[in-house]
């Protein structure tokens, strides 16, 4: 195949490169070397890979038609060809942390570096192992942003075979700002020996090369939650415990430097980003929970949305009638980053412009003459603040705690620094009355990578979290929600959420509970009985049950009498729970309870029957052991069944 040739105009310079027709534009640029930011992960929805294309390239594909521009995540290559590249921006006002510290045990070497390995920035510190003194600070956005703006379009992009070019590009970022750091500091970069690299779960696979599919599915059952020293850029690396996938050790060691866990008191930590990690400190007890709060308050995800860069609108309020707005380098205005992106809505509610529903007066909320936000931006910061402010909420109910109690309020984060707290608490983010008690601690995640660094006894502290979220985070929390479950307070929707972030903690700390010898509760064989193949039922009870702290073996649906019977033998299940939807499909449940009696095991495994048409009276005439009108209750006889067994 003949390659074409493809001219490349970026930043007044020009480069020409070879490649294979019929590869997509943002492709052949990646593998060339030119950054590309694609936020939604190349689906063609955001616009930010906007590109000029001439030549022969493919004709515009419907998503380039609907935003009326080339982007090079849908553009083909179909021959000779050029592309104009818009300029490259510089983030401002990247939180890098710093100061000095005390070191007590620290790595190895002269000289170190910790870093924080955020979704959007990555920044590093250089310290004086043997002072604790910070000599040098940096920070750049993550390069993976061209890939995806989020972890799960990173995750999608590393199965489908970018694993080598994220991991790439994360390592590169880091020499990058070790060559930074070290000529500020006017140290040879040789001197450098040591590093901790603090991140959530995702950013530490593809740091290292790992494959994250087991992130990416059922039964999310990672395969490393890291803790250990291993060589990353030529330098013995420590990374810190992940506490879950959605809770890693960027969390882990922001909860570290904040010393909430060292207050008498209740302390709660937000760090305001892409993923929203919170925890909460109330009587000797650690509550953590990650939501997913997507990338708007980084700026991604919205139609006029950037990142802290010149030109990007970063302060906005309504006063004397009129917007007045900020924006960063004192220029013409391009752009809303995160800050400014609040403000702007606490702004359009001051207004009018926005009700309290979200619903806009006009068909667009104008900022400056080439910025407004639309009814779509509006709804995305509302499912934003509200995963957050939800996550703050699911804790303090499971502390039984409320707002009034919580002595110290720590934001957290490169956002939550630059972050507007009134403007925060109009739009519902954070309660009003928290806004006296917080105070803004900046990078955290880097601040205790650093403590790391210089005190190795900090590395024991990550490692004693596991356990407690499970029990008295993760299990408890169901306990929560198969209560209002049972009381008509949530409903079907609301439980499978609940479960599926259950499931994924329990199934992502399975190895750490393991290595601490702690065992499930019981053990179930579950299935839709012969004959049957609805399973959202079954599915449903399945969830709880692992709520419950049970291992479950999910038989599927249409399940023969003698595969119960042969499951619950050959791993010592202690129950048998069967599910029908169908009236002609009970009487299987009667088949499987004398291929138990037959089998000469009831005496030690017991049997849970449900369903729409099953009764009471049903369950007891066939001689099952318990009957469950609803999912929480089967999960409760289960758990008694097995504390009687």
């Amino acid at each position: 195949m003949k390659m074409a040739e493809l001219k490349i105009f970026s930043g007044g310079t020009q480069t020409v490169i070879h490649a294979e027709p019929g590869r997509r534009i943002a492709d052949v640029l990646r593998a060339n070397g030119f950054g590309i930011i694609s936020p939604c992960g190349g689906r063609g929805v955001c616009g930010k890979c906007a590109v000029i294309l001439n030549g022969n390239i493919s004709s515009p594909a419907p998503a380039e038609q609907k935003a009326g521009i080339r982007l090079a995540c849908q553009a083909v290559l179909e021959g000779d060809a050029e592309v104009i590249l818009p300029r490259e921006e510089v983030m401002e006002g990247i939180e890098l942390g710093g100061g000095a510290l005390i070191p007590a045990a620290p790595m190895d070497g002269t000289y170190g570096a910790a870093v924080d390995i955020g979704t959007t920035t990555i920044a590093m510190n250089l310290y004086d192992l043997r002072t604790g003194n910070c000599l040098a600070r940096c920070g750049i956005p993550n390069p993976q942003i061209s890939v995806g703006a989020d972890v799960m379009s990173r995750i999608g992009a590393s199965m489908s075979g970018a694993s080598g070019v994220l991991q790439a590009q994360v390592t590169g970022a880091v020499n990058t700002l070790l060559v930074q750091s070290c000529s500020l500091a006017d140290i040879d970069i040789s001197r450098v020996e040591s590093m901790t690299a603090a991140g959530n779960t995702t950013m530490l696979y593809l740091l290292t090369g790992r494959d994250p599919t087991a992130l990416s599915r059922a039964p999310f059952n990672a395969d490393h939650l890291f803790d250990e020293t291993l060589t990353l850029c030529g330098r013995n690396t420590y990374l810190p415990r992940c506490m879950h996938a959605f809770v890693g050790a960027d969390i882990t060691c922001a909860v570290l430097a904040s010393g909430m866990c060292d207050k008498k008191g209740t302390a709660l930590l937000c760090d305001v980003g892409t993923n929203g990690e919170i925890a909460l400190w109330k009587n000797g007890e650690l509550l953590v929970t990650s939501t997913a709060a997507g990338p708007a308050f980084e700026g991604a995800g919205i139609s006029c949305g950037c990142g802290s860069v010149r030109g990007a609108i970063d302060r906005v309020c309504f006063s004397g009638g009129k917007l007045i707005v900020h924006v960063i380098g004192e220029e013409d205005a391009r752009g809303v980053c995160g800050s400014g992106l609040i403000d702007a809505v606490a702004a359009a509610l001051d207004s009018g412009m926005v009700d309290e529903t979200g619903c806009m007066a006009q068909d667009f909320y104008e900022l400056a003459p080439a910025v407004r936000l639309l009814p779509g931006d509006i709804r995305a910061v509302q499912l934003a603040k509200a995963a957050v402010a939800a996550g703050i909420e699911t804790l303090l109910e499971e502390a039984d705690a409320d707002i009034d109690d919580i002595d110290d309020f720590y934001i957290a984060g490169g956002f939550g620094s630059h972050m507007n707290l009134e403007s925060a608490a109009a739009i519902g983010l954070f309660p009003e009355n928290l806004t006296n008690r917080a105070a803004s601690i900046g990078n955290a995640a880097l601040t205790g990578a650093a403590q790391m660094l210089l005190d190795r006894g900090t590395q024991q502290q990550g490692r004693k979290i596991a356990q407690d979220i499970l029990e008295k985070g993760l299990i408890d929390g169901m306990n929560v929600i198969g209560g209002k479950f049972k009381n008509n307070e949530v409903f079907v929707p609301e439980v499978l959420v609940a479960a599926r972030a259950m499931n994924q903690g329990a199934a992502l700390l399975k190895t750490l509970l393991a290595e601490e010898g702690v065992k499930a509760s019981g053990k179930v064989c579950i299935g839709t009985v012969q004959g049957d193949l609805h399973d959202i039922g079954k599915n449903l009870v399945k969830m709880m049950l692992e709520g419950k702290g049970l291992e479950v073996i999910d038989l599927g649906t249409d399940v023969a009498p003698e595969v119960f019977v042969e499951t619950a033998k050959k791993e010592g299940c202690h129950i048998i729970a069967l599910s029908s939807l169908l009236t002609t499909t009970m009487g299987v449940m009667a088949d499987v309870v004398k291929a138990v009696d037959d089998a000469g095991i009831h005496d030690k495994v017991k049997i849970i029957v449900g369903g729409a048409p099953v009764t009471e009276e049903f369950s007891q005439r066939i001689g099952a052991d318990a009957y469950a009108p609803d999912a929480a209750s089967a999960a409760d006889k289960a758990i008694e069944l097995c504390l009687n067994a």
